[in-house]
């Protein structure tokens, strides 16, 4: 790369406008000389910053080139003093920002409704517990046990009988009259008292049913509320982090507005704004120090980051959601159709046969979408940050941090279970269609129908997703640090790295593994031991292997990585962390997703 044609004289600052005034004017072989002077003078350089359209010809070679002087004067003059407190003005309404925002009011929204359920389920279950009292108070009235009753009520029954035969040999005798209608009128009396105690026993039996799901809903509302709140925390952590972040930015752009340095750097909006990195400037100068060169470099912008991982229809569609609630369909780095589905949508789209996306969003619902348009929809009962897994017969399974896995099929449910936890891993399907899924109850859960097949406890919670090997052993990460190797519900070998592991596993021909951890390595497993590391940031993408071995991996330090055998190959470096893990198509070509908003299609 050519590093010279990222300085340029021609900025004509206020403060030291007449030094250059004369060498933009001149030829263009004039300024050729003057910025390589400049760069290779040692000297200090000052940002000042220009617009995107200017930041591409500058790369492009353009000014270098021979532009004419009125342009120079008029263009790389720079964003003045008022521009840029009116390009800072815009940067307190960044689309992730006001995502959170509103993501903030959604949330509140729903503890207040969560609170209106929960102080409507707290009367229902008083009631319930007064009206459960008033009914045994009742039967405590009525005197001995049941059975006691029904004891007694049989031996007056036989008494009757024996009275009855006694009065047929005697029609006219009065005692046996008198003794019989006695006898009569006590088993009636003690007839209706068994009568009395059954009806009160089915009702407080029905009751004691009623009260203990009142109950369950009453816990199960106060869980809801609890994740609501916990919710509410990390949304206003990370709208605290991105004003900190903003705050930052902006009071280093204002120090180099200030500094009176001689020389000046060319710094475009894409530098200093995510909202819009990604453009030709910010892209050339994204490989520098890299060994190879990218042949295709093609984005497209949504309005939030990109945490969902992209799947590839067999046109060469890209389908992919974002943060702003939209499910996008792109082409050659165009838009096709999007849809809207509201909230954020953190899972990542799988593709049913006939081509129908099937998605999961933090408003509780599933999503079956054709060509931009939904085709059926399931509602859970909490946010769907899991993605889903296609059997072969079209069932869906999916997670819901409602603690249930779901099979459904066009959009209806077949099964469910029930976890001790939010299920945010996402499902691998066994050749036998067993499921295979993780839990925030620290379990690993193998299902089939429905039902419990074998279970796995780690040692803290499972977001990352399981693979499967050829011989159907399992592999997972868990918080605990730890990558599990499992068969049966048993554990065969584990590696412990440095931090959470939420990434997951991909699976080389040999059997050796490759995963990600928070402790900022991408590791190659094989049976346990570790083969080879590698040091980047916070990996919580999941690796793509290539044909050739290459591995493929997003991580936290806004880079994308092309590692062989532990060895950096090529890098990336988009505007923000890269927590989408990366899917190839047919000509070789990654595409990812970035927390910088964009959608990558790149290809060396």
């Amino acid at each position: 790369m050519r590093r010279s044609i990222l300085w340029a004289s021609c900025l004509m600052a206020p403060v030291a406008l007449s030094i250059f005034t004369s060498s933009c004017m001149t030829k263009s072989s004039k300024t050729k000389d003057i910025v390589t002077d400049l760069q290779e003078g040692g000297k200090t350089y000052h940002y000042r910053l220009v617009s995107d359209e200017l930041g591409e010809r500058l790369v492009r070679g353009e000014c270098i080139g021979g532009i004419t002087a009125s342009f120079c004067e008029n263009n790389l003059q720079g964003r003045r003093y008022s521009d840029v407190k009116t390009k800072l003005t815009e940067v307190a309404t960044l689309p992730r920002a006001k995502q959170v925002q509103e993501t903030i009011d959604a949330t509140n929204i729903l503890i207040k409704e969560n609170n209106e359920s929960l102080d409507s389920a707290n009367k229902d279950l008083k009631a319930m517990e007064a009206l459960l009292a008033t009914k045994k108070a009742a039967k405590d009235q009525t005197g001995d046990d049941l059975d006691n009753k029904k004891k007694l009520a049989m031996d007056l029954k036989t008494q009757e009988t024996k009275l009855k035969e006694r009065l047929a040999a005697s029609p006219n005798d009065q005692n046996i009259k008198s003794l019989l209608a006695t006898v009569s009128k006590e088993l009636s009396d003690v007839s209706t008292k068994i009568n009395v105690i059954e009806s009160l026993n089915s009702e407080i039996a029905k009751l004691e049913e009623t009260k203990t799901q009142q109950t369950a809903l009453e816990s199960n509302l106060t869980a809801q509320k609890a994740e609501l709140f916990q919710r509410l925390v990390t949304l206003a952590q990370e709208k605290t982090s991105i004003a900190n972040t903003l705050s930052q930015r902006i009071s280093w752009l204002f120090k180099l507005l200030e500094d009176k340095d001689v020389g000046y750097r060319i710094l475009t909006a894409n530098d200093l704004f995510p909202d819009h990195r990604g453009d030709m400037a910010f892209l050339n100068t994204a490989f520098e120090g890299s060994q190879r060169a990218l042949v295709k470099v093609q984005r497209f912008k949504t309005d939030s980051e990109v945490w969902s991982t992209p799947a590839i229809l067999n046109d060469g569609t890209v389908v992919v959601a974002s943060l702003n609630g939209f499910v996008y369909w792109l082409k050659d780095g165009k838009e096709l159709f999007k849809f809207e589905i509201g909230g954020l949508v953190k899972s990542s789209p799988a593709i049913m046969n006939d081509g129908t996306i099937v998605v999961g969003s933090d408003n509780r619902h599933v999503y079956w979408l054709k060509d931009g348009k939904e085709v059926f929809k399931f509602k859970t009962d909490s946010w769907v940050e899991s993605s889903p897994a296609i059997m072969n017969d079209g069932t869906v399974v999916i997670g819901s941090n409602d603690d249930h896995i779901y099979w459904l099929k066009d959009g209806k449910e077949v099964f469910k279970f029930k976890t001790g936890g939010p299920v945010r891993s996402s499902p691998a399907i066994m050749n036998d269609g067993t499921v295979v899924i993780g839990s925030n109850d620290r379990h690993v859960y193998w299902l089939k129908d429905g039902k419990e097949v074998f279970k796995f406890k780690t040692g803290n919670q499972i977001f990352s997703s399981p693979a499967i090997m050829n011989g159907g052993t399992v592999v997972v990460g868990s918080l605990d640090y730890n990558v599990y190797w499992l068969k049966d519900g048993k554990e065969v070998f584990k590696f412990k790295t440095g931090d959470w592991v939420k990434s997951s596993p991909a699976i080389m021909n040999d059997g050796t593994v490759v995963i990600g951890s928070n402790d900022n390595h991408v590791y190659w497993l094989k049976d346990g031991k570790e083969v080879i590391k590698f040091a980047a940031g916070r990996v919580i993408s999941s690796p793509l292997i290539m044909n050739d071995g290459t591995v493929v991996v997003g991580s936290g330090d806004m880079h994308l990585y092309w590692l062989k055998d532990g060895k950096k190959v090529l890098n990336f470096r988009t505007g923000g962390g890269v927590q989408s893990s990366p899917v190839i198509m047919n000509d070789d070509t990654i595409v990812v997703g970035s927390h910088d908003d964009n959608v990558y299609w790149l290809k060396y």
